[in-house]
């Protein structure tokens, strides 16, 4: 109960390894897994594809992971 203060119940979810459908569908529409990572892989992997065809630089796993759990 002291976590559900301080964080949003979807974060306590996935950090239990929760994985939600919305995520688990865009996860298996590319390829992954239906699972948390896997739907994060996918959301970076055709972020990079986007970056590289702008003609950015992609961004690191670290960096993605970060992103992504801060949203």
């Amino acid at each position: 109960m002291e976590r559900a203060k301080q964080e949003a119940p979807l974060k306590i979810l996935e950090s239990k390894g929760y994985c939600s459908p919305e995520l688990a569908r865009l996860a298996r529409k590319y390829g992954y897994p239906e699972t948390l990572e896997g739907a994060y892989q996918a959301i970076l992997d055709y972020t990079n594809r986007d970056l590289v065809r702008m003609g950015q630089k992609p961004i690191t796993a670290k960096e993605g992971k970060k992103f992504l759990e801060s949203v």
